[in-house]
């Protein structure tokens, strides 16, 4: 792949990606965990100390097995030194082996700190005790989240053995049930609200509405440069996988683009086109790159008009121009009807 396509590609911002660059902000954890965890357990915490572990670990810890994030957390007036873990997967939809995930996290978790417990002089397996480690499962689907929360259920049942299976329970943060007003904001962490409202919007047709709320209560924050790094991780979230958006994009874009002060920030149009750009590169010829464009094109009509004629596919899959191509793309954006896309066509 040329260095083109590499940093076109690089822009992409999946939903795992918007999770663990927002989820692994330090002033965001420590507020997170203030609203999943229990308030006596908080209460124990050191959160001032907290360590958020990176993902690609150099030790054994996952080696094989990677979790979207863990966060590592002093307890107070621990004379052991003993840590609390809480290790956070994200989902967008329903997956039913979440939890069997979860467990290998926590397993690998507690081999390591008993390895590293191990080599300190003094080790007394009789009083050894393993670190609190919690399960969390953060869901933001269309519906809500139905796989199991706890491991004893994906086991087989037999009379009278329940109680010998796990047990272990998962923290569910499911934001696809809770109201718009029940997400939880915290004064002093504003992030905290602006991306759970992002997570739990992103699939719905008032996004652009929501973005325009959530930039409104982050541009007041805007020149301090953390704050303008999440406005463009929202926004190019928001472009990879908020389809509804593609409707608002024109009314949305002039705000975020004010709000991190980057005039040159590419728009919604410029970034589709650079993805099938990409695209045509990695395919090794032209028609790859048509094939992209054509698709943004579809995609764009699709969502603003619901039913695309099939003549106007047809129509594009004859052309071969790039630059008139990628010049439909605009329109298709702007367009007020098929029927001005259509005689554009002919």
């Amino acid at each position: 792949m040329s260095e083109r396509a590499k940093s076109t590609k690089s822009l992409k911002v999946t939903h795992d990606t918007f999770f663990i660059e927002t989820f692994q902000m330090e002033r965001f954890a420590k507020s997170f965990l203030k609203v999943v965890l229990p308030k006596k357990t908080v209460r124990l915490l050191d959160l001032e100390a907290i360590t958020i572990i990176p993902r690609h670990v150099t030790n054994d810890l996952f080696k094989g097995k990677i979790a979207d994030v863990i966060y590592r957390v002093p307890i107070r007036k621990s004379k052991q030194h003993i840590d609390f873990f809480a290790v956070l997967e994200h989902k967008s939809q329903s997956d039913f082996l979440t939890i069997f995930q979860l467990w290998s996290y926590v397993q690998r978790i507690c081999e390591q700190n008993l390895r590293e417990a191990k080599v300190v002089e003094g080790f007394n397996p009789r009083t050894y005790r393993l670190p609190p480690v919690i399960p969390v499962i953060i869901h933001h689907g269309t519906s809500a989240f139905t796989g199991k929360t706890q491991l004893s259920e994906l086991f087989v049942r037999l009379p009278e053995i329940e109680k010998y299976l796990p047990t272990m329970e998962a923290v569910l943060f499911d934001l696809s049930r809770l109201d718009d007003s029940e997400i939880p904001s915290d004064p002093d962490v504003p992030e905290l609200k602006a991306v759970l409202t992002i997570l739990k919007a992103v699939f719905r047709r008032d996004y652009g509405t929501k973005l325009q709320e959530i930039i409104e209560l982050l541009k007041p924050l805007s020149e301090v440069p953390e704050y303008r790094r999440l406005i463009r991780l929202i926004w190019l979230y928001s472009v990879y996988n908020a389809k509804f958006l593609k409707r608002d994009y024109e009314l949305v874009f002039p705000a975020v683009q004010e709000a991190t002060g980057d005039k040159d920030m590419k728009t919604m149009v410029e970034i589709w086109m650079a993805e099938g750009e990409a695209k045509g590169i990695a395919e090794g010829e032209v028609r790859g790159e048509l094939k992209g464009q054509i698709e943004a094109i579809l995609a764009i009509l699709g969502d603003k008009f619901r039913k695309v004629p099939a003549s106007i596919g047809e129509s594009l899959n004859k052309r071969t121009d790039l630059t008139a191509m990628k010049s439909l793309v605009v329109l298709a954006a702007t367009c007020k009807s098929l029927d001005e896309f259509a005689k554009a066509l002919k």
